[in-house]
């Protein structure tokens, strides 16, 4: 097997380490050449450009692209695989097909970082092994070195939209404002993008939806995946009478002992309530 990965910062590396951990060939590639020529020798690559001549060069030659998060929409490469022929993925797609263990994903504009330390900690609390990872800190290829039940992983609508075989166990989804166009182009690709993140899932998933926000409401419409929302007034879980009410109606709390009780983050603990 023989990969070319595009960016080759932290994600990039995980990638290239990976890869050759699994006794894979790989060949980098990074619009900057400076960081080109030192993540040469640190990964051992077997080589590096940082040129559209390069691109041409070495595409006939590699199996799989494998993008880091947020590399361009429109960068050449993209269609010159797409021309070729050759698959591209990113990290999530490759991590994802490298484990049986159950993962929860977690998008959103605003929230996911919250969510993504809630629902791990949730599971660790129950007794479960579970790692944090994703687009903020750990990637989920590093990750994965370490064995666990759960993997709670935070992805961006960069990451997703890379996806193709993706399928989380639990997918939540907090909300959505009009965020990263100058790479999405539009509202339409970044709702899209998000939106992958239930592509895949079939009748034995959760996804959980924010029964608030109209734009991730429409989207679930028609989904394979069993849905469980929250709210702050509405919802399967919700605030009710000065609690927080979980999905299937136990008694999460009091408001008024909670440290922080802002409604964002009321709606990230109600969130990761529906996901753990």
């Amino acid at each position: 097997m023989k990969y070319l990965v595009a960016g080759l910062a932290r994600t990039g590396a995980s990638v290239a380490r990976v890869a050759h951990a699994d006794g894979a060939e790989v060949i980098g590639f990074d619009d900057n050449e400076d960081t080109a020529r030192r993540m040469a020798d640190e990964l051992n690559l077997e080589s590096v450009g940082s040129s559209a001549a390069f691109i041409n060069a070495v595409l006939g030659d590699v199996d799989e692209v494998v993008v880091s998060p947020g590399f361009p929409r429109t960068h050449p490469l993209r269609a010159a695989a797409a021309a070729r022929g050759v698959r591209l993925i990113g990290d999530v797609e490759l991590a994802a097909s490298r484990t049986d263990a159950a993962i929860v994903a977690v998008t959103g504009t605003n929230g996911k970082s919250t969510v993504t330390r809630l629902v791990t900690e949730m599971l660790i609390a129950d007794g479960s092994t579970a790692i944090e990872a994703g687009n903020v800190g750990y990637p989920i290829l590093d990750a994965m070195n370490e064995p666990a039940e759960f993997y709670v992983v935070e992805v961006s609508s960069f990451q997703l939209a890379d996806t193709e075989a993706f399928h989380p166990r639990v997918a939540v989804w907090t909300n959505l404002t009009s965020d990263h166009l100058d790479w999405h182009g539009d509202v339409e690709h970044y709702v899209a993008s998000k939106a992958r993140i239930w592509r895949n899932q079939t009748e034995a998933d959760v996804a959980v939806v924010n029964a608030e926000d109209p734009v991730v409401m429409a989207a679930s419409t028609g989904i394979a995946a069993r849905t469980v929302s929250f709210g702050l007034d509405a919802g399967d879980a919700r605030m009710a009478d000065g609690r927080l009410v979980g999905p299937q109606g136990q008694d999460l709390g009091a408001i008024s002992a909670m440290a922080r009780p802002f409604p964002h983050e009321l709606a990230n603990g109600l969130a990761a309530a529906c996901a753990a």
